[in-house]
């Protein structure tokens, strides 16, 4: 199970999304960040998994509705390094 406190997301076309990071294993043992995808929820719904009608949308153009592709760009390496340290800690 997952609880977390509720938090006010961004908008993508005015439907809130999120940002998974998935970070797994290489061959040789190391922690790697791999990708970052967003979820968009469905219009009028703020859930954004899949069973509840959310979609998958490309991390850029989420983040370039909100900031200049170097800002976008720099968030992108801190979520990678971010993995690799929770996947660590985990």
């Amino acid at each position: 199970y997952l609880i977390q406190q509720g938090i006010h997301l961004l908008r993508y076309q005015g439907r809130p999304f999120d940002l998974r990071v998935l970070t797994q294993r290489s061959p040789s043992g190391q922690w790697v960040s791999t990708g970052i995808i967003g979820r968009v929820a469905a219009k009028n719904k703020i859930i954004t998994n899949h069973h509840s009608g959310g979609t998958v949308e490309h991390y850029k153009p989420l983040m370039l509705e909100h900031m200049t592709a170097e800002e976008a760009e720099n968030i992108r390496r801190e979520l990678h390094v971010l993995g690799v340290n929770v996947a660590g800690q985990l």
